[in-house]
């Protein structure tokens, strides 16, 4: 069996080295962008916390490499294991907020130590002793959840697997291989075939640049199968399978963390009321892991060989994968559930068949006698009820609204599609249904469509082929264990896998940002390896293996790692007020990663703020060019056009930009547009048309609807404003709303949805205007004419408009006598009319009466609209001088903010009012924890210090005891907890030296 040569071997090290070169510089690079921020915990300078602990991190890991002397490929294998680590430390949020459920900064430390002790493993201190099957591991591990265990964007997270992957490439030079046998040929075929079609596809897609993006991840994963399959030996094939079930182990273990940490603020109450999330991914976006981790948990607990620990930790990682599914109430997961386990059943308790084909034969005829009924007459009721859901508030039907779109934009590319992941285009195949004026430019929904719409009906054929080729492999492997325990854990594995594809029939939950599940390419290496002889040939040719692994690492790894580096350090360049610098670093990401075009609408407006519109115009053109898809790319060409008034080729855009997405949630902004276009050209008679189109569509943004001709203070432009500088409208603005509500009382017998939702925008308009009283009267005009008690949403605007009418004792009388009187949206409004009519005790009773009814509320989904209710409460119970129960309704409220600003503003409106009321030195404390918490970098004044201090004098005059008790206090309260409170401590520091 021949080996390579001193110089092949000497040549693959060399690209191992440089892997691990690029992946450790865009680490520390990453770790520099956080500094920079200045707004993650811990982390305000190298010598802060957490760039001190990922630098001895990756330390540790060298000095490890150097005394276990691995091989090359190992060592890079583990800086990338710690570069996993520290990209994902980089990318979790500054500050735990219910827009980011169980996501909180302080899951830093666990990140780093995944990926230490991943790296640890790859270095052989753990794990198999044969490298391959190491780096094996380091690649299933990190693609747990699809890659999101490691990410909240997509970029850095691909391009760190991809270098995984090529390590693994390498070492198809390094070592002997087992033989592929007749069926690993064909298998090796139908998966070329496949990623060649895909390349295609991409290449004649509409965008470009991203189909190519999503190439290189369905490349990468197919190198990961075939290595799976050329390596692993059946101790192998047991180390990846344990690397799948701790990939779930982990997730559940930073599950518990963040859960743990956001209910300190929240409540275990409130949180477990609240659908699951986890590493920012919906809850169909997550369940598919856990129905896979309870599936792979009993095939472990079951399997042959294994201790009572491994058994029962086995069982208990199952149990609660189980419970965090449930927790997700994803009815998608819970289908991918019972699918694993019902083919678990089948795999672990009879022994499979000895041929397959019948079965494959006949599972191809029901598929086929499903799409031959579907095409036929028969199938005209089904239709005509799915045509109904897709009429209204149903999770089906807005599945069915988007296959109908897929399948529409198939019938005009059948054969490579529109493009991988470019579900953009189907928006302008949208069917009249509930959702016109909603996001149309969703993905399918469905793999197996989103497979065909994206690379067209040949690609879905050849993925079924390869899906096949798992099952057969799996059906060998199943068929020559002898015992039920020989089978659990193939059974599992196949178990896993159908449990991802059963659920993806809903959604698209472990595969949308890969085109196809890595745990699809898992499978299929695992099963084939498990399928051929243990007997190994010579390795692959140095020479192909070094050109693969070049081209490899300079497009799928370092291309990608270097455009997020240069895109995160231009945000935080802009967040500490550097614009200049942060659009010159964003203009050579792209031209280092022309690819990556996802962010030129950043860059446009960035240099639209600073100016230079012709920059700014010539980025907006470069968007449509590299997407001539994307309504959203012709929208903002057409504004940047008619900012410089540029009116033919602004009407062009729009014009294209209707066509493309005519029933999606930009129509009022199309339409807004056209009003603005017309009264630059002085045709006020068209222009109010236009207006009132966009006042019909539901979501109308009535604050940029536009009221003046030009505005002086813009150099002639259009202007999107309520009133101009002199006053006067262009257009009488009473006159489009006044029409809008006639219009909508006269659609209330034949539509009273759609009156409803034209009605509520028009009376949003008047109070937006100034008139809520007119909005008053048509809403009662509706109420006579429906002849019907109103629901909660109307009262809510009602009694909106009431508030800002001043009439406060109608409001109240309109909120308590409603038979929904305890809803809680209207005992806000009723806390709220009690506040304005001075009875403040009472507006705090009925206020906890509210904050007690949100109960069941779910986190996420209602992120941002308790946020209002908090800050009463707190700003009652302040006025009662419970100034502790204020600090923890600020906390709640700061918990439902997304914004920085106003988390600063309302922090320190809070602080203010507090040390106004001369408070006990308890609450003084909870007030300086919450300022020190919530104010950031983004303050770039330059009295910053000064301001700093004045806090802490001033806090030292309410504390009114020894200085020296009040900086340990204070130190127990914000040491280690971010910038903001370091410097508020430095500041609390100085004055007790001083």
């Amino acid at each position: 069996m021949s080996q390579p040569s001193r110089i092949g071997r000497a040549a693959t090290d060399v690209v191992a080295i440089a892997i691990g070169l690029v992946a450790a510089s865009y680490g520390l690079y990453a770790v520099e962008t956080l500094i920079l921020a200045g707004t993650f915990p811990g982390a305000a300078s190298w010598t802060d916390r957490v760039p001190v602990v990922s630098r001895s991190s990756l330390a540790l890991l060298l000095i490890a490499a150097a005394w276990r002397r691995p091989g090359w490929t190992s060592v890079a294998g583990a800086v990338v294991a710690w570069a996993l680590g520290t990209s994902a430390v980089c990318e979790l949020p500054s500050f735990a907020t219910n827009f980011d459920l169980g996501d909180t900064p302080y899951l830093w430390p666990w990140m780093l130590a995944i990926g230490t002790l991943l790296g640890l493993a790859t270095l052989g201190f753990a794990g198999p002793k044969d490298a391959g099957a190491r780096l094996a591991v380091l690649a299933v591990f990190g693609a747990t959840a699809n890659g999101k265990l490691f990410s909240r964007h997509d970029e850095a997270v691909f391009a760190l697997l991809a270098a995984c992957v090529l390590l693994l490439v390498l070492e198809l030079a390094r070592t002997p291989l087992r033989p592929l046998g007749r069926g690993g040929r064909v298998v090796l075929g139908v998966g070329l075939s496949f990623t060649l079609w895909v390349l295609v596809a991409a290449l004649l897609g509409d965008s470009v640049g991203q189909g190519l993006r999503v190439f290189a991840r369905v490349a990468a994963g197919g190198a990961l199968a075939l290595c799976l399959g050329l390596l692993l030996d059946s101790s192998g094939r047991r180390a990846v399978a344990v690397a799948l079930l701790a990939g779930v182990g982990a997730s559940l273990t930073l599950l518990a963390v963040g859960y743990t940490e956001t209910a300190q603020v929240t409540g275990w109450t409130a949180l477990l009321d609240s659908r699951l999330r986890l590493f920012d991914m919906h809850p169909n976006g997550i369940g598919p892991l856990f129905a896979g981790g309870a599936t792979l948990g009993l095939g472990f607990a079951l399997a042959g060989g294994s201790s009572r620990a491994v058994r029962w930790g086995s069982v208990a990682l199952a149990l609660c994968s189980v419970a965090a599914l449930i927790q997700t109430d994803s009815r998608a997961s819970l289908l991918g559930l019972g699918a694993g386990l019902a083919t678990f059943a089948l795999a672990f308790t009879s022994r499979a068949p000895r041929d397959g084909r019948p079965w494959y034969a006949g599972a191809v005829l029901l598929i086929a006698a499903g799409a031959g009924f579907w095409a036929s007459p028969a199938a005209d009721g089904l239709r005509v009820r799915l045509d109904g859901m897709a009429g209204g508030l149903s999770a089906l039907g807005q599945r069915y609204h988007f296959w109908r779109m897929a399948l529409a934009s198939l019938r005009e590319s059948p054969w490579f599609g529109v493009g991988p992941n470019q579900y953009h285009v189907h928006a302008k195949y949208a069917l009249p249904s509930f959702y016109d004026g909603t996001t149309q430019t969703l993905h399918t929904h469905n793999l197996p469509l989103g497979i065909a719409e994206g690379a067209g009906w040949p690609a879905l054929l050849l993925y079924g082929a390869l899906l096949l080729c798992t099952i057969e492999a799996a059906r060998r492997t199943l068929r020559a264990a002898e015992t039920r325990a020989d089978r659990a854990l193939p059974a599992g594995v196949l178990a896993s896998l159908m449990a991802l594809h059963a659920s993806n029939l809903l959604d698209l939950g472990q595969s949308q940002g890969t085109f196809v599940p890595t745990l699809g390419w898992i499978a299929l290496g695992w099963f084939a390896a498990a399928a051929v002889r243990e007997h190994r040939v010579a390795p692959a040719p140095v020479a192909g293996v070094l050109a693969v692994a070049l081209v490899g690492l300079v497009f799928a790894v370092a291309q990608p790692l270097a455009g997020a580096a240069l895109r995160e350090r231009s945000i935080a360049l802009h967040d500490r007020g550097r614009p200049d610098e942060s659009l010159a670093v964003q203009e050579r990401a792209l031209a280092i990663d022309p690819g990556d075009t996802g962010g030129l609408p950043a860059v446009a407006r960035m240099a639209a703020r600073m100016g230079r519109r012709e920059v700014a115009l010539a980025l907006r053109e470069r968007r449509v060019e590299s997407a001539p898809g994307n309504a959203s790319a012709h929208l903002a060409l057409a504004r940047e056009q008619l900012a410089q008034l540029r009116l033919p080729a602004a009407r062009r855009s729009l014009a294209k930009a209707r066509e493309l997405d005519p029933l999606g949630e930009q129509r009022a902004d199309f339409e807004v547009l056209e009003a603005t276009m017309d009264l630059a050209e002085g045709d006020d008679a068209a222009a109010l048309e236009a207006l009132i189109r966009a006042c019909l569509v539901h979501g109308t943004p009535w604050e940029r609807l536009p009221t003046v001709k030009l505005s002086p203070d813009e150099q002639g432009l259009p202007r999107l404003a309520f009133a101009g500088a002199d006053g006067r409208p262009a257009i009488p603005l009473e006159v489009v709303l006044d029409e809008v509500a006639r219009r909508a009382i006269e659609r209330v017998d034949s539509d009273p949805v759609g009156a409803r939702r034209e009605l509520i925008d028009a009376v949003h308009g008047f109070r937006a205007e100034g008139r809520p009283d007119r909005g008053i009267e048509w809403m009662r005009v509706y109420s006579e004419r429906l002849g019907v008690d109103r629901m909660a949403s109307m009262l809510v605007v009602e009694l909106d408009s009431l508030l800002s009418a001043g009439r406060s004792q109608e409001a109240l009388d309109l909120a308590v006598h409603t038979a929904d009187a305890a809803h809680k949206a209207l005992l806000f409004r009723q806390a709220l009319a009690l506040r304005a009519l001075g009875r403040d005790a009472e507006a705090l009773e009925v206020a906890e009466q509210a904050h007690a009814a949100r109960e069941g509320n779910d986190l996420f989904f209602d992120a941002g609209t308790y946020r209002p209710l908090a800050l009463l409460r707190c700003e009652l119970l302040g006025e009662a001088g419970r100034w502790t129960d204020a600090a923890a309704a600020l906390r709640l409220a700061l918990q439902d903010t997304q914004k920085p600003d106003d988390r600063l503003a309302a922090a320190t409106d809070f602080w203010q009012r507090i040390l106004d009321a001369e408070p006990s030195r308890e609450a003084l404390l909870d007030a300086i924890e919450v300022l020190g918490l919530t104010l950031g970098a983004k303050l770039e004044a330059p009295d910053r210090t000064g301001a700093m201090d004045a806090r802490a004098r001033r806090a030292l005059r309410a504390w009114g005891g020894e200085p020296a008790d009040l900086l340990r206090a204070v130190r127990g309260r914000l040491a280690g907890r971010g910038l903001a409170a370091e410097e508020l401590l430095d500041a609390f520091g100085r004055l007790t030296a001083g």
